[in-house]
Formats: C-alpha cells, sequence, structure tokens
C-alpha cells in the first residue's frame, strides 16, 4: 500500500498558518490520494522545535510587552505591537515564523481577555503549544504513526543491519538519521512511501542512504520516494 509523509519542518508549518511552509505542506496534503504515515521521531521532533522557538521568540519580545503596558488604547496597543515585531524580525529573522504567530496570539488574547495577565498568559505558551501539538495536527490531518519496535527481535537484527549499511553517509543531526531509518524500517512490497521535505541536506543524504540500502539490502528503487518541497513547483 502507498502512504506519504512529512519532515519535521512541514508538520510545524501545518499547525502554524503563518509558517513560511503553510500553503505548501497543506497543497501537499490536499493534492495526496494516499493515507498518511508519520514518523514519531518527526513527531517529537516537531513538539521540540515549537517548544524552543516559541520560548525564545517570547524571551526576545519581554521587552515590547513591558512598553504595551502602559498604553491604554487597545489600537495604539496593536499597532505598536506591529510596529515593534516589524523590528524583531529584521533583527532575526531566522525566528520570523514564530514572532508572527507569537504577535497573533498576542493580539487575540488582548481583544478576548485583555493585558493584565498577559505576561503569564506568555510565559506558558510554549508548553501550551505542545501540549496541543498533536491535537491540532489531527484536526487538519488524519495519519498513523510509524516507528521501531524494539521489542522485535527481527526488527531488531535489520536496524542493525540497516545502520551498518548506512554508517558512511553523515546526517546533520542524530534526529535526521533516526527519522531516515523510521521510514526505512516500514517499507515493503507491500508499504511505499513519499517522504516530503523542505530540507535539502535531508533530501540529499537520506537518497545517498537509501542507494546503499538498494545495493547492499536489496530495498527496491520504488519502496522510497523523497520528494524535496522546491521540486513540487
Amino acid at each position: 500500500m502507498k502512504h506519504f509523509s512529512l519532515d519535521t519542518n512541514l508538520i510545524i508549518a501545518l499547525v502554524n498558518d503563518k509558517d513560511r511552509l503553510h500553503s505548501s505542506s497543506m497543497k501537499i496534503i490536499q493534492n495526496e490520494s494516499y493515507d498518511c504515515v508519520l514518523c514519531i521521531s518527526a513527531i517529537k521532533e516537531s513538539k521540540k522545535i515549537a517548544r524552543e522557538k516559541i520560548a525564545r521568540a517570547v524571551a526576545n519580545s519581554l521587552e515590547i510587552i513591558v512598553d504595551i503596558q502602559r498604553i491604554k488604547n487597545k489600537d495604539k496597543i496593536e499597532k505598536q505591537l506591529k510596529n515593534s515585531f516589524e523590528k524583531l524580525i529584521q533583527k532575526d529573522p531566522g525566528l520570523t515564523n514564530f514572532y508572527t504567530f507569537l504577535l497573533e496570539k498576542i493580539i487575540e488574547y488582548i481583544k478576548t481577555v485583555g493585558i493584565r495577565f498577559l505576561p503569564r498568559y506568555l510565559s506558558n505558551l510554549s508548553e501550551n503549544m505542545v501540549r496541543t501539538f498533536e491535537i491540532e495536527l489531527g484536526k487538519i490531518l488524519k495519519y498513523n504513526y510509524i516507528g521501531i519496535n524494539f521489542n522485535d527481535k527481527k526488527e531488531i537484527s535489520l536496524f542493525s543491519d540497516v545502520k551498518e549499511c548506512i554508517a558512511s553517509v553523515r546526517f546533520k543531526d542524530a534526529m535526521d538519521h533516526v527519522i531516515f531509518c523510521e521510514l526505512v524500517m516500514n517499507l515493503s512490497k507491500k508499504t511505499l512511501i513519499d517522504f516530503y521535505t523542505d530540507d535539502k541536506e535531508f533530501s540529499k543524504k537520506g537518497k545517498k542512504a537509501y542507494s546503499l540500502l538498494e545495493t547492499k539490502l536489496h530495498y527496491d528503487s520504488s519502496w522510497l520516494v523523497i520528494l524535496h518541497t522546491a521540486d513540487l513547483e
């Protein structure tokens, strides 16, 4: 059976509609006719990244929050927020997606609750998002999990063979290696996966690693197709 799967950044982008990859992620799932499977490690990494980057965005905007608490007019507060966050984004463009997300949440909170308890709300925002991440994702996308069953001796043996086979390929971090392993451990003649990623390095390293599995462990070229978002345009 054919399935499709998503890399970490595309998973995050589905949940954050302010993410630069949101429209790309939505197009993928809207155009796909197959069922979705997501690597357990990709879900874990998505939540970890979301927690860390939202926490950083909140920490970097504390001065802005202090300043707007002195403003009484709600219209002026929103204008000040937008101007301040624009400057913040210019200084730190790497967090643009999360600053945009944070700005929307702050404006929404002030309109519905007010400004008095905003600091408390923001201090819990990253943990709240992580806690509800899979719930929000499930509203957008129906999926099943795939991973590695370390209680199965045959699976452990195959995992060992896979790791040995791709040892010469240096993924940029341990999590990319785990995601790739979870993907290939769930492939067979009956289970084929198209994997979408926005990470050029993962795309390159993943294809290289998979070619080794084809040569050494007789994986079929049709079992896994790694698709970079740039190639879909």
